[in-house]
């Protein structure tokens, strides 16, 4: 099946059909999916109100698009953790949404994470996109991202999360890791940026017990197809799923986000 996955600071998120468990694993989902499907990403509200009149969208939004699952984002540095887990239990245990729950590296401990993985686990959530994270923008962030003497994270890479939740929790979690489709963004060098370049570190990912890969943001379907080919002919990866990343342009303004393509 051709799965398509979409992403907006705006966008609301629906329930799957009731013929779907809750708790599924993401990887059972999309194996068992009869024909195409969506699924869809957004980010925690920052307000009492957000959280009200996004449960309500969330409802309305999905008698018309029914994604396979929904992911929730964790902010920089784990800067939003508490809302994140917040909103992952409003959609898993609340409304019965099977539920992708981002944890990134940055800022994290062996304790912040033993402490996410339980309040995951006591909201029914089962899977888990590991990823390194991106730097908080300001101290205030990396301050409530490093937690009371919690220091600046014992995790260096998305492998060691994934190692470490394996090691912990055994096969509980389906475990995502981020690919990209046109090398890594954050890459000090071109050559560092190259697809070529961030291969390994994928295979690492997933020798360590990921599930699957979703990739970053791309504007170019061409992209996407040329390093699907790519990961189909390597040995460790070509049996592995992977979801596309799509942002949703919401005005065109937006536009400009992707003018270089």
């Amino acid at each position: 099946m051709r799965p398509l996955h979409l992403t907006a600071s705006l966008l609301a998120l629906s329930t799957t059909t009731a013929s779907n468990t809750s708790a599924d694993k993401i990887t059972h989902k999309i194996a068992s999916a009869a024909h195409d499907f969506v699924s869809l990403e957004f980010f925690p509200p920052k307000t009492p109100s957000g959280f009200t009149s996004l449960q309500s969208r969330v409802i309305r939004i999905n008698e018309a698009l029914q994604p396979l699952f929904v992911s929730v984002t964790w902010g920089a540095g784990g800067s939003a953790a508490q809302d994140s887990l917040r909103l992952g239990g409003m959609l898993q245990r609340d409304l019965g949404i099977t539920t992708l729950l981002h944890v990134t590296c940055r800022g994290m401990t062996r304790r912040r994470l033993d402490e996410t993985l339980r309040r995951a686990r006591e909201l029914g959530i089962r899977n888990i996109l590991a990823l390194k994270g991106d730097v908080p923008r300001d101290d205030g962030d990396a301050d409530e991202a490093s937690g009371s003497g919690e220091g600046s994270g014992e995790f260096i890479w998305a492998a060691d999360l994934v190692r470490y939740i394996r090691r912990t929790h055994g096969g509980f979690f389906c475990i995502g890791v981020a690919g990209y489709p046109e090398g890594h963004f954050n890459a000090s060098d071109a050559a560092s940026r190259s697809v070529e370049h961030d291969v390994p570190y994928l295979v690492d990912k997933v020798s360590a017990g990921s599930d699957f890969i979703m990739t970053q943001i791309f504007f170019n379907a061409s992209v996407f197809s040329a390093y699907r080919e790519r990961l189909s002919a390597h040995p460790v990866l070509r049996s592995i799923p992977v979801v596309p990343l799509f942002l949703a342009i919401p005005d065109a303004c937006a536009t400009g986000w992707c003018e270089g393509e």
